[in-house]
Order: structure tokens, then C-alpha cells, then sequence
């Protein structure tokens, strides 16, 4: 098992979650997934390849298991600074500002016109920690792309040390291991922010691992 430092090189945006009601903002959580994180490593350092596939329902996160690594959830080190609160414009009948007659002329079109948007600014720190298989060796250093439209670049340097303590993903143990129900889990908080991710806080790390075999 490896510990790896996660540092964002430019602001983080990711639609975690509404906030505002009507008023359309979203923020972007203070964490960053495993499913985000392994995919984005295994693109970026192309280990294997994982052909994109077309789907009605919903995305495959069993291919995961062909990649020879796994992490933890990524946690801030320290309390994020938050940017700006940015309007972005959604469609074809805004140009940089709210154009209320084509908004009425179209009768209330199902698509929002105008939102906002909050992210993570760059320079905060994360930590996870990587299990590999198959004797695979990551890099020391490397970067990867993550949020929306992957425009957030972020650097990721291998750190002295094990964790004791982490936050995993429910739903990866789940739908992707196979653990049906995860008996004998202790942790400190339970969080579900999304439907693919079932935040538990405070896990112990071997007992995380023991989980995820047969990475280690």
C-alpha cells in the first residue's frame, strides 16, 4: 500500500451536490472519489486499456478490476479554500447574460439557462492511498485530470508512511468487490453524498485492505 499527496494545480469543479434550490449553484464537495481517481490515474498513465463504451443506464465501474491499482477516497488536508461563486452560461440562448426573451419565447425550456458554479481553489492538499496488484509499481510523481470535462489538473507525489485511518467508498466495496454487506466495518461517520459514493469515515486501513483483495 502506497500513500500519495494530491495537490490541485488549477481550481477543482465538480457538480457534487445543488445548493440554492431554483437559484441552480453547485458545489463542489471537499473530497474527491476513487472511482474518479482510478480512472484518472489509468488514462493518464495509460496501465490499461479500457475501450468507452455507450450506455443507457449507467457507467461500468466493474472495469475498474482490470486496472492493477486502487485508492481510498482523497481527503483534504486541511479545510479548502473555496472560489469565486462563477455564473456559466448553459446553452445556446445565453451569451454571457441571462436572455430572458428567448427564455419566454421558448416556453420555459427544460434547460437551465444560467447557472453558477463553486469550486476548490488550486494549492489544496489531499491524501489517499493506493493498493496494487499483479506487482505493479506506480510512479513517485505524476499528474492527472479531474472534474468536469476533466479540465482540472492535479498532482500526485508518493508520500513516506502508511495511514492508519481512511475514508472508503461503500458502493466501490459493493458493487465492484462483491461485498453484498460489510460485516465487521467499524467507522467513525457514515456519509452519502451520491449515488455511487457511500462515504464511511475512519476506517482502518487493514482492515480496508482485507476488503479489497487481492490488492495490497
Amino acid at each position: 500500500m502506497y500513500t500519495y499527496k494530491l495537490t490541485l494545480l488549477s481550481p477543482l469543479f465538480y457538480r457534487s451536490r445543488q445548493d440554492s434550490g431554483a437559484g441552480g449553484a453547485t458545489v463542489t464537495d471537499t473530497w474527491i472519489g476513487d472511482l474518479a481517481i482510478c480512472f484518472a490515474i489509468n488514462k493518464a498513465l495509460g496501465i490499461t486499456h479500457i475501450p468507452f463504451k455507450y450506455t443507457s443506464n449507467k457507467p461500468e465501474y466493474e472495469d475498474i478490476l482490470d486496472i492493477p491499482l486502487i485508492t481510498s477516497i482523497a481527503v483534504p488536508n486541511e479545510e479548502p479554500k473555496r472560489t469565486r461563486l462563477y455564473d456559466m452560461a448553459t446553452n445556446f440562448m445565453s451569451e454571457g447574460y441571462p436572455n430572458m426573451a428567448a427564455i419566454e419565447n421558448s416556453a420555459r425550456t427544460s434547460m437551465k439557462n444560467w447557472l453558477k458554479r463553486q469550486g476548490i481553489e488550486p494549492g489544496t492538499e489531499y491524501t489517499f492511498v493506493m493498493a496494487v496488484r499483479d506487482n505493479y509499481v506506480p510512479p513517485e510523481k505524476f499528474t492527472i485530470r479531474l472534474g468536469n470535462m476533466q479540465e482540472t489538473l492535479a498532482l500526485c507525489e508518493k508520500q513516506p508512511g502508511n495511514l492508519k485511518s481512511l475514508t472508503v467508498n461503500l458502493f466501490t466495496l459493493k458493487h465492484v468487490f462483491g461485498h453484498q454487506s460489510v460485516k465487521g466495518l467499524d467507522y467513525e461517520m457514515l456519509e452519502r453524498p451520491a449515488q455511487q459514493y457511500v462515504l464511511a469515515h475512519g476506517v482502518d486501513a487493514t482492515k480496508w485492505l482485507s476488503l479489497v483483495t487481492p490488492y495490497m
